[in-house]
Protein backbone atom coordinates (compact mmCIF):
# COMPACT_ATOMS: atom_id res chain seq x y z
CA UNK A 1 0.00 0.00 0.00
CA UNK A 2 1.31 3.22 -1.15
CA UNK A 3 2.09 5.97 1.72
CA UNK A 4 1.47 9.59 0.83
CA UNK A 5 2.62 11.75 3.27
CA UNK A 6 1.94 15.78 4.09
CA UNK A 7 3.01 18.11 6.64
CA UNK A 8 -0.01 18.50 8.50
CA UNK A 9 -0.26 14.63 8.82
CA UNK A 10 3.23 14.14 9.82
CA UNK A 11 3.05 16.97 12.36
CA UNK A 12 -0.25 15.27 13.46
CA UNK A 13 1.56 11.89 14.38
CA UNK A 14 4.46 13.87 16.06
CA UNK A 15 2.67 16.44 18.22
CA UNK A 16 -0.46 15.06 18.35
CA UNK A 17 -2.10 18.03 17.10
CA UNK A 18 -1.88 19.76 20.04
CA UNK A 19 -2.45 23.77 20.14
CA UNK A 20 -0.47 24.42 22.80
CA UNK A 21 3.07 23.89 20.41
CA UNK A 22 1.42 25.10 17.17
CA UNK A 23 2.81 29.25 18.07
CA UNK A 24 6.69 28.02 18.54
CA UNK A 25 6.41 26.20 14.98
CA UNK A 26 6.90 29.83 13.36
CA UNK A 27 9.65 30.82 15.64
CA UNK A 28 11.69 28.13 15.24
CA UNK A 29 12.76 26.67 12.05
CA UNK A 30 11.74 23.34 11.72
CA UNK A 31 11.75 20.63 8.46
CA UNK A 32 9.84 17.69 8.22
CA UNK A 33 10.63 14.43 7.09
CA UNK A 34 8.89 10.88 7.16
CA UNK A 35 10.94 7.14 6.22
CA UNK A 36 8.50 4.60 5.21
CA UNK A 37 10.57 1.44 5.82
CA UNK A 38 8.15 -0.75 3.85
CA UNK A 39 9.10 0.66 0.64
CA UNK A 40 12.58 1.89 2.23
CA UNK A 41 12.15 5.60 0.95
CA UNK A 42 12.60 8.72 2.67
CA UNK A 43 10.28 11.53 1.75
CA UNK A 44 11.26 15.31 2.56
CA UNK A 45 9.46 18.67 2.86
CA UNK A 46 11.71 21.82 0.65
CA UNK A 47 13.29 22.88 4.17
CA UNK A 48 14.81 19.64 4.40
CA UNK A 49 15.59 19.35 1.04
CA UNK A 50 17.61 22.12 1.39
CA UNK A 51 19.79 20.96 4.26
CA UNK A 52 20.86 17.81 2.79
CA UNK A 53 20.96 19.66 -0.92
CA UNK A 54 18.78 17.13 -2.66
CA UNK A 55 16.72 18.42 -5.04
CA UNK A 56 12.85 18.42 -3.66
CA UNK A 57 11.13 14.70 -4.67
CA UNK A 58 8.24 12.94 -3.47
CA UNK A 59 10.45 9.85 -2.57
CA UNK A 60 13.96 9.17 -2.12
CA UNK A 61 15.37 5.79 -1.77
CA UNK A 62 17.05 5.83 1.98
CA UNK A 63 20.09 4.81 0.41
CA UNK A 64 20.40 7.14 -2.13
CA UNK A 65 20.07 10.08 0.46
CA UNK A 66 22.46 8.14 2.54
CA UNK A 67 25.21 8.24 0.54
CA UNK A 68 25.10 11.92 0.06
CA UNK A 69 26.55 11.63 4.18
CA UNK A 70 29.99 11.11 6.04
CA UNK A 71 30.52 7.85 6.76
CA UNK A 72 29.76 7.76 10.79
CA UNK A 73 26.83 10.20 10.29
CA UNK A 74 25.42 7.58 7.96
CA UNK A 75 25.80 5.32 10.79
CA UNK A 76 24.50 6.82 13.39
CA UNK A 77 21.16 7.27 11.81
CA UNK A 78 20.81 3.48 10.28
CA UNK A 79 21.68 2.55 14.27
CA UNK A 80 19.09 5.05 15.14
CA UNK A 81 16.39 3.71 12.63
CA UNK A 82 17.48 0.19 14.07
CA UNK A 83 17.02 1.27 18.15
CA UNK A 84 13.64 3.04 16.85
CA UNK A 85 11.99 -0.56 15.27
CA UNK A 86 13.57 -2.48 18.32
CA UNK A 87 12.31 -0.69 21.18
CA UNK A 88 9.36 1.34 20.15
CA UNK A 89 10.76 4.40 21.29
CA UNK A 90 10.83 7.95 20.63
CA UNK A 91 14.16 9.03 19.65
CA UNK A 92 16.73 12.26 18.91
CA UNK A 93 20.21 12.47 17.02
CA UNK A 94 22.57 15.29 16.56
CA UNK A 95 23.98 15.30 13.31
CA UNK A 96 26.56 17.91 11.49
CA UNK A 97 26.17 18.65 7.90
CA UNK A 98 28.15 21.17 5.78
CA UNK A 99 30.09 21.98 9.21
CA UNK A 100 26.26 23.08 10.52
CA UNK A 101 24.95 21.11 13.76
CA UNK A 102 21.66 19.96 13.54
CA UNK A 103 19.20 17.88 15.75
CA UNK A 104 16.66 15.16 14.24
CA UNK A 105 13.63 13.57 15.69
CA UNK A 106 12.51 10.69 15.05
CA UNK A 107 9.23 9.04 16.33
CA UNK A 108 7.86 5.58 15.28
CA UNK A 109 4.32 5.06 13.64
CA UNK A 110 2.99 1.72 13.54
CA UNK A 111 0.52 0.23 11.16
CA UNK A 112 -0.98 -2.63 12.26
CA UNK A 113 1.65 -4.45 14.65
CA UNK A 114 4.24 -3.50 12.85
CA UNK A 115 6.29 0.16 12.85
CA UNK A 116 5.71 0.92 9.32
CA UNK A 117 6.89 4.74 8.93
CA UNK A 118 9.02 6.44 11.19
CA UNK A 119 7.69 10.62 10.96
CA UNK A 120 10.06 13.18 12.41
CA UNK A 121 11.12 17.05 12.03
CA UNK A 122 15.08 18.39 11.68
CA UNK A 123 16.44 21.34 13.23
CA UNK A 124 19.21 23.30 13.10
CA UNK A 125 20.93 22.79 16.98
CA UNK A 126 21.57 26.94 16.32
CA UNK A 127 17.54 27.13 17.22
CA UNK A 128 19.04 27.51 20.61
CA UNK A 129 19.12 30.77 19.98
CA UNK A 130 15.55 31.09 18.77
CA UNK A 131 14.99 29.57 22.14
CA UNK A 132 16.69 32.06 24.10
CA UNK A 133 14.90 34.85 21.99
CA UNK A 134 11.58 32.37 23.21
CA UNK A 135 12.67 32.73 26.98
CA UNK A 136 13.62 36.49 27.00
CA UNK A 137 9.70 36.86 25.31
CA UNK A 138 8.13 35.02 27.93
CA UNK A 139 9.86 36.81 30.26
CA UNK A 140 8.44 40.21 29.05
CA UNK A 141 5.18 38.41 29.88
CA UNK A 142 6.33 37.19 33.33
CA UNK A 143 7.38 40.77 34.01
CA UNK A 144 4.10 42.77 34.18
CA UNK A 145 2.10 39.51 35.32
CA UNK A 146 3.96 39.10 38.31
CA UNK A 147 3.63 43.18 38.69
CA UNK A 148 -0.36 42.19 38.54
CA UNK A 149 0.09 39.71 41.52
CA UNK A 150 2.07 41.77 43.65
CA UNK A 151 0.27 44.46 43.37
CA UNK A 152 -2.95 42.26 43.82
CA UNK A 153 -1.88 41.26 47.22
CA UNK A 154 -0.86 44.32 48.33
CA UNK A 155 -4.20 45.70 47.12
CA UNK A 156 -6.01 42.58 49.16
CA UNK A 157 -4.48 44.52 52.30
CA UNK A 158 -6.49 47.25 51.66
CA UNK A 159 -10.41 47.41 52.95
CA UNK A 160 -12.77 46.32 50.07
CA UNK A 161 -16.91 45.72 49.47
CA UNK A 162 -17.70 42.50 48.70
CA UNK A 163 -18.14 43.32 45.16
CA UNK A 164 -14.43 44.45 44.80
CA UNK A 165 -12.96 41.35 46.19
CA UNK A 166 -14.79 39.55 44.04
CA UNK A 167 -13.29 41.12 41.34
CA UNK A 168 -9.91 40.84 42.92
CA UNK A 169 -10.11 36.97 43.41
CA UNK A 170 -10.55 36.86 39.17
CA UNK A 171 -7.58 39.07 38.36
CA UNK A 172 -5.48 36.63 41.07
CA UNK A 173 -7.28 33.14 39.12
CA UNK A 174 -6.59 34.65 35.95
CA UNK A 175 -2.70 35.68 36.72
CA UNK A 176 -1.89 32.82 38.54
CA UNK A 177 -3.12 30.44 35.52
CA UNK A 178 -1.20 33.02 33.13
CA UNK A 179 2.18 32.81 35.79
CA UNK A 180 1.89 28.96 35.56
CA UNK A 181 1.73 29.02 31.40
CA UNK A 182 4.32 31.13 31.14
CA UNK A 183 6.81 29.14 33.94
CA UNK A 184 6.26 25.95 32.13
CA UNK A 185 7.59 27.17 28.82
CA UNK A 186 10.75 28.84 31.44
CA UNK A 187 11.39 25.30 32.58
CA UNK A 188 10.92 23.56 29.57
CA UNK A 189 13.23 25.92 27.75
CA UNK A 190 15.93 25.13 30.67
CA UNK A 191 15.62 21.46 30.17
CA UNK A 192 16.03 20.91 26.69
CA UNK A 193 19.55 23.44 27.19
CA UNK A 194 20.55 21.26 29.55
CA UNK A 195 20.65 24.76 32.10
CA UNK A 196 18.65 23.42 34.87
CA UNK A 197 21.11 22.50 37.69
CA UNK A 198 19.74 20.53 41.05
CA UNK A 199 20.73 21.70 44.06
CA UNK A 200 21.66 19.97 47.49
CA UNK A 201 20.38 22.11 50.53
CA UNK A 202 18.93 20.28 53.76
CA UNK A 203 15.48 21.07 54.22
CA UNK A 204 12.17 19.90 56.28
CA UNK A 205 9.96 17.24 55.03
CA UNK A 206 6.95 18.28 57.21
CA UNK A 207 7.86 21.53 56.09
CA UNK A 208 7.91 20.95 52.88
CA UNK A 209 4.55 19.38 52.98
CA UNK A 210 2.49 22.15 54.68
CA UNK A 211 3.89 24.69 51.95
CA UNK A 212 2.16 22.44 49.18
CA UNK A 213 -0.97 21.86 51.36
CA UNK A 214 -1.15 25.96 51.86
CA UNK A 215 -0.56 26.92 48.58
CA UNK A 216 -3.18 24.37 47.05
CA UNK A 217 -5.88 24.47 49.92
CA UNK A 218 -7.84 27.05 48.55
CA UNK A 219 -8.22 25.27 45.19
CA UNK A 220 -9.24 22.54 46.59
CA UNK A 221 -11.62 24.40 48.87
CA UNK A 222 -13.03 26.14 46.70
CA UNK A 223 -14.51 22.87 44.84
CA UNK A 224 -15.31 21.67 47.88
CA UNK A 225 -12.60 18.54 48.53
CA UNK A 226 -10.55 17.48 51.05
CA UNK A 227 -6.80 17.88 51.27
CA UNK A 228 -4.76 15.33 53.17
CA UNK A 229 -0.98 15.74 53.72
CA UNK A 230 0.83 12.91 56.17
CA UNK A 231 4.74 11.90 56.61
CA UNK A 232 3.66 8.17 57.57
CA UNK A 233 7.83 7.29 58.19
CA UNK A 234 10.00 9.87 56.90
CA UNK A 235 13.48 11.62 58.76
CA UNK A 236 12.76 15.03 59.68
CA UNK A 237 15.19 16.71 57.77
CA UNK A 238 17.11 15.39 54.35
CA UNK A 239 19.24 16.67 51.90
CA UNK A 240 18.20 17.64 48.54
CA UNK A 241 16.21 20.50 46.21
CA UNK A 242 13.45 21.04 48.10
CA UNK A 243 12.13 23.77 45.58
CA UNK A 244 12.17 21.01 43.18
CA UNK A 245 10.38 18.33 44.78
CA UNK A 246 7.55 21.13 45.70
CA UNK A 247 7.22 22.40 42.01
CA UNK A 248 6.53 18.45 41.24
CA UNK A 249 4.26 17.98 43.77
CA UNK A 250 2.27 20.91 43.45
CA UNK A 251 1.85 19.94 39.73
CA UNK A 252 0.55 16.70 40.88
CA UNK A 253 -1.77 18.31 43.61
CA UNK A 254 -3.22 20.64 41.17
CA UNK A 255 -3.86 18.33 38.14
CA UNK A 256 -5.65 16.25 41.16
CA UNK A 257 -7.71 19.20 42.15
CA UNK A 258 -8.67 19.95 38.06
CA UNK A 259 -9.13 16.24 37.46
CA UNK A 260 -11.46 15.20 40.63
CA UNK A 261 -14.88 16.64 41.21
CA UNK A 262 -16.08 14.55 44.32
CA UNK A 263 -13.58 13.31 47.28
CA UNK A 264 -10.52 14.79 47.22
CA UNK A 265 -6.47 14.06 47.35
CA UNK A 266 -4.15 12.62 49.51
CA UNK A 267 -0.39 13.71 49.54
CA UNK A 268 1.92 11.26 51.66
CA UNK A 269 5.23 10.80 52.42
CA UNK A 270 7.11 7.38 52.83
CA UNK A 271 10.71 5.65 53.06
CA UNK A 272 10.60 2.75 49.76
CA UNK A 273 14.31 1.46 50.68
CA UNK A 274 17.08 2.42 52.04
CA UNK A 275 19.90 3.09 49.08
CA UNK A 276 22.94 3.57 52.31
CA UNK A 277 23.66 4.38 55.69
CA UNK A 278 22.84 8.07 54.74
CA UNK A 279 20.59 8.15 51.60
CA UNK A 280 16.65 7.01 51.76
CA UNK A 281 14.38 6.17 48.40
CA UNK A 282 11.64 8.30 49.44
CA UNK A 283 8.31 8.25 48.14
CA UNK A 284 5.85 11.64 47.64
CA UNK A 285 2.48 9.71 46.36
CA UNK A 286 -0.44 11.92 45.37
CA UNK A 287 -3.61 9.52 45.18
CA UNK A 288 -7.06 11.55 44.07
CA UNK A 289 -10.94 9.85 43.51
CA UNK A 290 -10.84 11.95 40.38
CA UNK A 291 -11.34 10.91 36.71
CA UNK A 292 -8.60 8.87 36.08
CA UNK A 293 -7.19 7.92 33.15
CA UNK A 294 -7.13 5.14 30.39
CA UNK A 295 -4.48 2.91 30.34
CA UNK A 296 -3.61 3.58 26.66
CA UNK A 297 -3.27 7.41 27.13
CA UNK A 298 -1.38 7.37 30.47
CA UNK A 299 2.41 7.22 28.98
CA UNK A 300 1.13 9.81 26.97
CA UNK A 301 0.51 12.16 29.57
CA UNK A 302 3.93 12.62 30.06
CA UNK A 303 5.17 13.68 26.84
CA UNK A 304 5.78 17.34 26.17
CA UNK A 305 2.69 19.62 24.96
CA UNK A 306 0.24 16.90 25.11
CA UNK A 307 -2.52 15.75 27.67
CA UNK A 308 -4.54 12.57 27.77
CA UNK A 309 -6.96 13.44 24.73
CA UNK A 310 -6.99 16.55 23.06
CA UNK A 311 -10.36 17.84 24.83
CA UNK A 312 -8.46 17.93 27.84
CA UNK A 313 -6.72 21.14 26.79
CA UNK A 314 -10.41 22.79 26.26
CA UNK A 315 -11.72 21.35 29.15
CA UNK A 316 -9.31 22.04 31.36
CA UNK A 317 -6.82 24.40 29.75
CA UNK A 318 -2.92 24.07 30.17
CA UNK A 319 0.38 23.67 27.91
CA UNK A 320 0.66 20.18 28.21
CA UNK A 321 3.91 20.65 29.61
CA UNK A 322 3.89 19.75 33.52
CA UNK A 323 3.88 16.14 33.66
CA UNK A 324 6.84 16.24 31.16
CA UNK A 325 8.69 18.97 32.93
CA UNK A 326 8.46 16.86 36.27
CA UNK A 327 9.76 13.67 35.06
CA UNK A 328 12.76 15.54 33.58
CA UNK A 329 13.14 16.97 36.93
CA UNK A 330 12.77 13.55 38.53
CA UNK A 331 15.45 12.33 35.99
CA UNK A 332 17.79 15.08 37.23
CA UNK A 333 17.02 14.27 40.71
CA UNK A 334 17.83 10.54 40.06
CA UNK A 335 14.77 9.76 41.03
CA UNK A 336 11.53 8.65 38.76
CA UNK A 337 7.60 9.35 38.42
CA UNK A 338 5.00 6.19 38.71
CA UNK A 339 1.29 6.31 37.35
CA UNK A 340 -1.55 4.10 38.59
CA UNK A 341 -4.95 4.62 37.19
CA UNK A 342 -8.13 3.41 36.45
CA UNK A 343 -10.66 5.50 34.64
CA UNK A 344 -13.32 6.84 37.01
CA UNK A 345 -11.50 5.55 39.70
CA UNK A 346 -9.24 8.14 40.51
CA UNK A 347 -5.22 8.32 39.73
CA UNK A 348 -2.05 7.70 41.98
CA UNK A 349 1.42 9.98 41.30
CA UNK A 350 4.29 8.89 42.92
CA UNK A 351 7.54 10.64 43.05
CA UNK A 352 10.38 8.23 44.34
CA UNK A 353 13.65 10.15 44.68
CA UNK A 354 16.75 9.73 46.74
CA UNK A 355 17.59 11.70 49.71
CA UNK A 356 20.48 12.54 52.44
CA UNK A 357 20.25 12.17 56.03
CA UNK A 358 22.35 11.73 58.86
CA UNK A 359 20.43 9.08 61.40
CA UNK A 360 22.70 11.23 64.00
CA UNK A 361 21.26 14.59 63.31
CA UNK A 362 17.42 13.85 63.27
CA UNK A 363 16.48 15.56 66.35
CA UNK A 364 18.40 18.75 65.73
CA UNK A 365 15.83 21.26 63.96
CA UNK A 366 16.49 23.47 61.28
CA UNK A 367 16.53 27.29 62.34
CA UNK A 368 14.09 28.46 59.87
CA UNK A 369 13.56 30.86 62.65
CA UNK A 370 16.49 33.07 61.14
CA UNK A 371 15.85 36.80 59.63
CA UNK A 372 17.62 39.35 57.90
CA UNK A 373 19.73 41.96 59.39
CA UNK A 374 17.01 44.59 60.00
CA UNK A 375 18.15 48.50 58.78
CA UNK A 376 20.45 47.07 56.05
CA UNK A 377 20.88 49.48 53.43
CA UNK A 378 20.08 48.15 50.22
CA UNK A 379 20.65 49.21 46.33
CA UNK A 380 17.74 47.78 44.09
CA UNK A 381 19.27 48.45 40.48
CA UNK A 382 16.83 48.03 38.23
CA UNK A 383 14.86 49.32 35.24
CA UNK A 384 11.51 48.76 35.24
CA UNK A 385 9.66 51.09 37.24
CA UNK A 386 6.22 48.70 38.26
CA UNK A 387 9.14 46.06 39.61
CA UNK A 388 10.88 48.99 41.04
CA UNK A 389 7.80 49.94 43.40
CA UNK A 390 7.12 46.42 43.64
CA UNK A 391 10.64 45.29 45.08
CA UNK A 392 11.21 48.09 46.90
CA UNK A 393 7.87 47.85 48.99
CA UNK A 394 8.93 44.21 49.54
CA UNK A 395 12.51 45.24 50.97
CA UNK A 396 11.08 47.48 53.02
CA UNK A 397 8.59 45.62 54.68
CA UNK A 398 11.92 43.03 55.11
CA UNK A 399 13.38 46.01 57.44
CA UNK A 400 15.78 47.21 54.47
CA UNK A 401 16.20 50.58 53.53
CA UNK A 402 16.15 50.72 50.00
CA UNK A 403 17.85 52.61 47.09
CA UNK A 404 16.82 52.56 43.98
CA UNK A 405 19.34 52.70 41.15
CA UNK A 406 17.87 52.81 37.37
CA UNK A 407 20.11 51.48 35.15
CA UNK A 408 23.94 50.61 35.61
CA UNK A 409 25.38 53.92 35.33
CA UNK A 410 23.54 55.40 37.80
CA UNK A 411 24.71 52.11 40.54
CA UNK A 412 28.05 52.85 40.43
CA UNK A 413 27.86 56.32 40.63
CA UNK A 414 25.22 55.76 43.75
CA UNK A 415 27.41 52.80 45.10
CA UNK A 416 31.07 55.72 45.47
CA UNK A 417 28.74 58.19 47.11
CA UNK A 418 27.16 55.53 49.57
CA UNK A 419 28.16 52.70 51.62
CA UNK A 420 25.94 49.64 51.18
CA UNK A 421 25.70 46.56 52.73
CA UNK A 422 24.29 44.42 49.49
CA UNK A 423 23.30 45.07 45.46
CA UNK A 424 20.42 43.58 43.88
CA UNK A 425 21.58 44.04 40.35
CA UNK A 426 19.41 43.82 37.31
CA UNK A 427 21.43 41.95 34.18
CA UNK A 428 19.43 44.07 31.27
CA UNK A 429 19.30 47.73 31.41
CA UNK A 430 19.23 50.71 29.09
CA UNK A 431 22.79 52.58 29.45
CA UNK A 432 24.49 50.20 31.22
CA UNK A 433 23.98 46.88 31.77
CA UNK A 434 24.44 44.88 35.02
CA UNK A 435 27.49 42.95 33.55
CA UNK A 436 29.24 46.39 33.36
CA UNK A 437 28.06 48.10 36.21
CA UNK A 438 29.29 45.42 38.66
CA UNK A 439 32.97 44.98 36.78
CA UNK A 440 33.12 48.75 37.56
CA UNK A 441 32.03 48.63 40.90
CA UNK A 442 34.46 45.42 41.52
CA UNK A 443 37.57 47.25 40.39
CA UNK A 444 37.22 49.49 43.97
CA UNK A 445 35.08 47.49 46.01
CA UNK A 446 35.74 43.19 45.52
CA UNK A 447 33.64 42.69 49.45
CA UNK A 448 30.81 44.58 48.64
CA UNK A 449 27.99 41.94 48.34
CA UNK A 450 26.26 42.29 44.52
CA UNK A 451 23.16 39.59 43.64
CA UNK A 452 22.25 39.21 39.79
CA UNK A 453 18.48 39.54 39.29
CA UNK A 454 18.56 37.78 36.15
CA UNK A 455 15.14 37.33 33.83
CA UNK A 456 16.76 35.11 31.37
CA UNK A 457 16.35 31.66 32.00
CA UNK A 458 18.90 29.68 30.18
CA UNK A 459 21.84 31.75 32.78
CA UNK A 460 22.20 29.32 35.32
CA UNK A 461 25.69 28.96 35.61
CA UNK A 462 26.86 29.24 38.48
CA UNK A 463 30.68 29.59 38.15
CA UNK A 464 30.11 32.20 34.97
CA UNK A 465 28.41 34.27 37.24
CA UNK A 466 31.24 34.03 39.93
CA UNK A 467 33.45 35.00 37.27
CA UNK A 468 31.81 37.96 36.43
CA UNK A 469 31.80 39.27 40.06
CA UNK A 470 28.59 38.31 41.34
CA UNK A 471 28.06 36.66 44.72
CA UNK A 472 24.66 34.66 43.95
CA UNK A 473 21.86 35.62 41.80
CA UNK A 474 18.31 35.49 41.95
CA UNK A 475 15.93 34.76 38.94
CA UNK A 476 13.04 37.23 38.07
CA UNK A 477 10.40 38.33 38.26
CA UNK A 478 11.58 37.79 42.34
CA UNK A 479 9.07 37.49 44.97
CA UNK A 480 8.83 38.00 48.86
CA UNK A 481 10.17 34.72 49.69
CA UNK A 482 13.09 34.45 47.08
CA UNK A 483 14.07 38.06 48.26
CA UNK A 484 13.84 37.22 51.81
CA UNK A 485 15.81 34.00 51.56
CA UNK A 486 18.64 35.50 50.00
CA UNK A 487 18.68 38.45 52.62
CA UNK A 488 18.93 35.65 55.31
CA UNK A 489 22.08 34.03 53.22
CA UNK A 490 24.11 36.58 53.04
CA UNK A 491 23.03 39.32 55.83
CA UNK A 492 21.29 37.54 58.47
CA UNK A 493 20.25 38.91 61.87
Amino acid sequence: MSYTPNIEKIKHSIFDNNLAFEPFLDLVEIGFFSIDLSAKKVWFDQHVSMIFSIDYSTHLLINDWLENLEENQKNSILETIAIIQENEKDLSLKITHDSVPFLMYFKPIKLGEKIKLINGFITSSNSEDKLSILTNMTHEIRTPVNAIKGYSELLQETELNSEQKNYLLNIQNTSKHLSKIVNDILDYSKLESGKMQIEKNPFKIDKLLDEVHSMLKEQTKQKQLYLDVMNVDCPKTVIGDAYRIRQILVNFVSNAAKFTEIGGISLTCNIDHAISDHQLMVNFKVKDTGIGINPKDQIRVFKAFDQANASTTRLYGGTGLGLNISMKIAHLMKGDIRLESKTNEGSTFILSVPLEYNPVTQNTELNSDKNPRSGSKILLVEDNPLNQKLSERILSNLGMKVTIASNGLHATNLEKEKHFDMIFMDIHMPIMDGYEATRIIRKHNPKILIIAMSSDALYDEKNELDALGFNDSIEKPVDPQSLLRMLIKWIPE
